[in-house]
């Protein structure tokens, strides 16, 4: 139903991501691993579109990745992945 990219930074410790809508037309989840994330470090997650942020533990963003929500309206989503103390 999408098509994206994930790009981490070199120490593992940011990462954008950029997903668009292919071909689906109703609302749908897209779950995205996030397996190149430290996990003995905490992620402020930010969904652009939206303005929402979350703090996530690393090993949970590591074992869950991120589930993505498409609305029907919805083209793309933007999420930004970086370490906080």
């Amino acid at each position: 139903p999408a098509a994206g990219v994930v790009f981490y930074n070199a120490g593992k410790t940011s990462a954008g991501l950029l997903f668009l809508r292919w071909d689906e037309k109703d609302t749908f989840k897209l779950p995205v691993p996030m397996n190149r994330i430290q996990p003995d470090k905490n992620y402020r997650v930010e969904l652009v579109d939206s303005g929402e942020m979350q703090n996530i533990p690393g090993d949970k963003l590591k074992k869950n990745g991120l589930t993505l929500q498409f609305d029907k309206t919805t083209m793309s989503v933007l999420v930004f992945v970086e370490a906080i103390e």
